[in-house]
């Protein structure tokens, strides 16, 4: 049976007709409003395969384990892709067809869509895998068919399957009736920034690919579940839709007229809202649907589980707020979570900020103090900030610090913190010289130069600490020490925060000498995007963030001299299975050696309750693993580009006079000298983090032990004085569970939320309308370059952590965690950071285009869209295409 009507009932056997197929007849059956058409069945599929001779190379490739195999995937693809489509097949579908457009008395355009067999379950909805064609004539159907096929065997296909560990690979093919809708677009029976008493309703004019493809900002409508009443209706900025036409899907200008104005009246909210409900009682889960209006009929387009539910906690009321969160001063409204939340991304624990803050607040203000720029006698707010569990910088304090201080200008600190700004303030103005300023303008000249002078000695006193902790904190060490030892080791105090007071000096003299630079190069060479300065300062040796990424590639050399280590590492076996392998193989020596040298570093490492690497060492198999695919790029080649792009960029400076070319090698020399320092200090502060994480491991495991605390991360929401007080027996079990309870709750809340990256005012979370929508992302451009290529969106280095050569690398954050991706890709987009963050100075040392604050940019973006981005301008602009991905 090659082909059956949506409407019989041997549509609804999903090994015939795949999972969209057997859902929409299933639909249908229950007369759901969905468009009439038929499917080609996986039988016809099988038979192509057959006719074509691929059956061996298919068998082969779904008993396979290996990535090389992509050559069997691409012989698949490649010989189903250029077949003559077969004659009896054609006559059967030519003969459909030709019965629906009799039936409908005119010609009909087409939908061609997947439909495998795999596709569309609880598990896995395979969004974005297979190919679908939109637009397509009677004529053309068959080459549609033909494509759509051939994408069962697509590099992202197959993939997927692999990493789910689905081995069915038969397809069906959906043909629709296309729809010319006025209206069209998804709605989520439950909403997906958490919470499930929401419905949610995206909304534009013509197709509804135009919302589900990102192509433009919709409507947004919030329907509460219980009463069906409307909470929320956000205008979207709908420039533009999508027409189908006989020529295929064409985007058109919206009217003027009807861009401000919301496409869906108060009763098609509702009408939406039911379907969706209707469709999740048939499903019995909760579903994201794809709807149309046409002629005031609402029509059903698709249906799939929603495969990433959040979670089934209840949402927190509406005037709810975190009791951490910050009073803030109304003199200092403005907060940034540019740079910081690189440091401390995502929501933070309780102890986490209470002691990571606490440090890096003791370092602004000792730097703040010293340079005369705040009295802590005039009772002056705290540099940072904390809301919904996210730490943030006030940057009203620091620009009215600058403002105070001469030889520092606001610009500095807007810019790091904000974004590229278009004014620009000396940093010396000649007010600076008048008497009245003459006393604070020797003083920042006298502590600056004196913290120029000693940086090198306190790194060197910085590094003899760590290494010195390192053979002091021993195991054995920490099980012997009494109580008072441990907390006393966790202690705010002048001997914990030295480190990170260093950091924020080398992070200062950094800023001001590549800020310099910028503005040189900018002035005599005519560098108004920054892409000459970004080369003069790299190819820096022994830069500890690349180090992690050159060892890790080494030991990935080793165990690439073994073919069956290399085999098992490209295998479908689990980390956990791999690491144990390793530890019993001929490098377990290189890498107990790569853990002994980077161990205390980690995703999301300032996090005091995140495992580093040293504790689970499967985070280093999945980058290991990354390192080990076919045609992966070394660090060392970036290294020597880089190195060669520093020599030529120097070149250019002999166009320009002598002094100005001696003052500029001065300038390049302390920015790349400051860069190094900066990043060696950042090593040095999570080095002694680590140590504090160590400590309060051990607290963990006694209060566990003795029965203070219930659950093994309990102590993460508890405050070093809080801590103290349950050791110690002043704080009672049941009111430290009370308080455990309460701070978990609000930050169990917190996560339920996206956050902007400045607060003003009232601290705030974003909704739906603050999310980016359409086809251009805004953000901060720190590493010049533009480049296009398809997105590989990692949420988390410790799994999944693959990226292709010249894919671009989409992120929430990056750290020294993340730096071994970074070879390969060819861009980079990252949700938060600033322009001497991690991540942006990493970029400039490997030569990647890098743009990043580009909130909520693993939302707006998926894996497989073809993006381009400009590290100089700080805009992501996502590409359309004709063939849309389903």
């Amino acid at each position: 049976m090659n082909i059956v009507e949506l409407r019989s009932p041997e549509a609804r056997s999903r090994s015939l007709c795949g999972g969209k197929g057997a859902e929409l007849a299933a639909l249908l059956g229950d007369e759901m409003p969905v468009p009439d058409g038929f499917v080609v069945t996986t039988e016809a599929f099988d038979w192509v395969i057959e006719a074509q001779g691929l059956t061996s190379a298919r068998s082969e490739l779904r008993a396979a384990h290996l990535e090389q195999n992509a050559e069997l995937a691409e012989q698949l693809r490649q010989g189903i892709a250029t077949a003559d489509f077969p004659a009896l097949l054609g006559d059967e579908v030519t003969q459909k067809l030709a019965e629906f457009e009799a039936r409908a008395r005119h010609s009909l355009l087409w939908a061609v869509r997947s439909s495998a067999i795999a596709e569309d379950t609880d598990t896995a909805s395979f969004a974005g895998q297979y190919d679908t064609t939109l637009g397509v004539t009677a004529s053309e159907i068959t080459k549609a068919i033909q494509h759509c096929w051939s994408s069962a065997f697509g590099e992202r296909a197959v993939r997927y399957r692999r990493e789910r560990g689905v081995t069915e690979d038969r397809m069906a093919v959906v043909v629709q009736i296309l729809l010319d809708p006025d209206t069209a677009g998804v709605c989520f029976t439950v909403d997906p920034m958490g919470g499930d008493d929401r419905i949610v309703i995206s909304a534009n004019y013509g197709l509804g690919e135009s919302v589900v493809g990102g192509y433009a900002t919709p409507d947004t409508y919030v329907v509460d579940r219980r009463s069906h009443v409307t909470s929320a209706r956000v205008v979207g900025q709908k420039r533009t839709q999508m027409v189908a036409s006989q020529h295929g899907v064409q985007t058109i200008e919206v009217p003027a007229d009807k861009r401000s104005s919301l496409c869906l009246s108060q009763a098609q909210e509702s009408e939406v809202a039911n379907l969706a409900l209707a469709v999740e009682a048939h499903r019995a889960a909760p579903v994201d649907i794809e709807w149309a209006y046409q002629g005031g009929r609402l029509f059903l387009l698709q249906a799939r589980s929603i495969t990433s539910k959040p979670s089934t906690v209840a949402g927190p009321p509406l005037d709810w707020s975190p009791e951490s969160n910050t009073r803030i001063d109304p003199r200092y409204p403005l907060y940034s979570n540019g740079n910081i939340s690189e440091v401390l991304p995502g929501c933070v624990t309780p102890l986490s900020w209470d002691h990571t803050g606490r440090l890096i607040e003791r370092a602004f203000q000792a730097q703040l103090e010293a340079l005369g720029a705040i009295d802590p006698a005039e009772g002056e707010p705290s540099v940072l900030g904390f809301f919904f569990h996210r730490p943030y910088i006030n940057v009203s304090l620091l620009v009215e610090a600058a403002t105070r201080t001469p030889g520092m200008t606001p610009d500095t600190v807007r810019e790091e913190l904000i974004g590229k700004q278009n004014t620009s303030s000396p940093a010396v103005a000649p007010a600076d010289f008048m008497p009245q300023r003459l006393p604070r303008l020797f003083r920042v000249i006298r502590v600056v130069l004196a913290h120029a002078r000693s940086l090198s000695g306190r790194i060197e006193a910085s590094r003899r600490v760590a290494e010195s902790d390192a053979a002091r904190i021993s195991a054995s060490w920490l099980a012997d020490a009494s109580d008072d030892a441990l907390l006393e080791q966790v202690r705010m105090s002048d001997e914990l925060a030295a480190p990170s007071i260093v950091h924020v000096w080398a992070s200062t003299l950094a800023s001001v000498a590549f800020t310099q630079l910028r503005r040189f190069t900018a002035r005599w060479l005519d560098d108004e995007d920054g892409a000459l300065a970004s080369e003069l300062v790299t190819g820096i040796e022994n830069l500890p963030s690349t180090e992690p990424a050159l060892a890790l590639h080494a030991l990935s050399g080793e165990i690439g001299r073994s073919e069956e280590l290399t085999l098992l590492c490209r295998s479908e076996a689990d980390d956990a299975e791999i690491l144990q392998t390793l530890r019993n193989s001929p490098v377990h020596e290189e890498l107990e050696r790569f853990v002994r040298d980077y161990g205390h570093r980690g995703v999301a490492e300032a996090e005091l309750q995140r495992p580093c690497w040293r504790e689970d060492p499967t985070q280093i198999v999945a980058l290991i693993r990354n390192n080990l695919r076919p045609g992966a790029v070394t660090p060392i080649d970036v290294r020597e580009r880089q190195r060669r792009a520093h020599q030529e960029a120097l070149g250019q400076l002999d166009s320009l006079t002598w002094w100005r070319r001696r003052w500029l090698r001065i300038l390049i020399r302390r920015a790349r000298t400051g860069f190094l320092n900066r990043e060696t200090m950042k090593d040095l502060v999570i080095r002694r983090l680590d140590r504090s994480r160590l400590v309060y491991r051990e607290l963990n495991r006694r209060l566990v032990a003795r029965g203070l605390t219930a659950s093994v991360d309990d102590i993460f929401f508890l405050l070093w004085s809080e801590l103290k007080e349950l050791v110690t027996g002043a704080l009672s079990q049941e009111k430290a569970a009370k308080v455990v309870e309460a701070r978990r709750r609000d930050y169990r809340w917190s996560r339920q939320f996206e956050v902007p990256k400045l607060q003003q005012g009232t601290p705030r979370t974003l909704d739906v309308a603050d999310l980016p929508h359409g086809l251009e992302l805004d953000g901060m451009g720190v590493s010049p370059g533009r480049v296009t290529g398809v997105a590989r969106v990692v949420t988390d280095p410790r799994s999944g952590s693959y990226i292709e050569p010249g894919e671009i690398l989409v992120a929430p954050v990056t750290d020294v965690a993340w730096t071994p991706l970074f070879a390969q890709a060819a861009g980079l987009v990252v949700e938060v950071g600033g322009l001497l963050s991690h991540g942006s100075i990493v970029a400039r040392e490997y030569g990647v285009p890098a743009v990043v604050g580009v909130a909520g940019a693993t939302r707006a973006i998926k894996t497989g869209d073809r993006i381009t981005l400009d590290g100089a301008t700080g805009r992501v602009f996502k590409l359309g295409d004709a063939e849309i991905l389903s």
